[in-house]
């Protein structure tokens, strides 16, 4: 069964928890469910269907913040987050929602009083940040997030809470949050080859035209025209 923008991949009855676990050690962003007895309802949404996000959690070090607007002109806008990553520590993306009044409050107070006049890891991407103030990596925080992308940012992220429990060291990017596969597409500009073997060289060479000795009768017949 296939639509405008649907593939039905795979289905399962009653094993609804099974599948969802299958679908996140898959690293796929979600599942969809539907009433066994429900009818199919173009063209409208129905409570029948649901869209189940697989979500993940990761302890990150918040490496600055982004100016506040318009409701929250007197705070931040958003965390910018930062985990390590073979050793390094590496600016991952940024969280702008999950806060409550009183975590935006207490946030606040923090990270004035960890402020600094640079950031705190020399990621130029991250120098341009416009309008970013920058803290000693020290406060540790947990988020929610679908995926992590190929450029290693975080997809869709929530603010949980802060860590005090956690310091920067143990923000190790998790096995979990591996980058989003591929789509497979070739780059702009880039060619794939194949691994070339004495076998595909004799394949692919032109072939050359050669001539061959002339047969006896060949030789006789000439020699009765001459």
């Amino acid at each position: 069964m296939e639509g405008k923008g649907l593939r039905l991949v795979f289905g399962v009855h009653d094993r609804g928890r099974e599948f969802y676990e299958s679908a996140k050690r898959l690293g796929l962003e979600g599942v969809v469910g539907k009433r066994l007895s429900s009818r199919y309802a173009p063209g409208r949404r129905t409570p029948d269907w649901k869209k189940i996000k697989i979500l993940n959690r990761q302890d990150c070090v918040v490496l600055g913040w982004t100016p506040g607007q318009r409701g929250r002109s007197d705070s931040f806008g958003a965390l910018l987050l930062g985990a390590y990553a073979n050793g390094d520590l590496r600016w991952i993306g940024q969280v702008g929602t999950g806060f409550t009044d009183r975590m935006l409050a207490d946030l606040r107070e923090r990270l004035r009083a960890i402020e600094t006049d640079r950031p705190p890891i020399g990621d130029p991407e991250l120098a341009r940040v416009k309008g970013a103030h920058w803290v000693r990596p020290e406060l540790v925080c947990e988020v929610e997030f679908l995926q992590i992308t190929s450029a290693f940012k975080l997809r869709a992220p929530s603010f949980k809470g802060l860590r005090p429990d956690k310091v920067a060291e143990d923000a190790v990017l998790e096995p979990a949050a591996a980058p989003e596969p591929s789509s497979g597409k070739r780059r702009s500009g880039a060619t794939a080859k194949a691994p070339q073997t004495k076998e595909t060289s004799r394949r692919r060479a032109k072939p050359q035209a050669t001539k061959s000795a002339p047969s006896p009768a060949t030789r006789e017949a000439r020699s009765r025209r001459g």
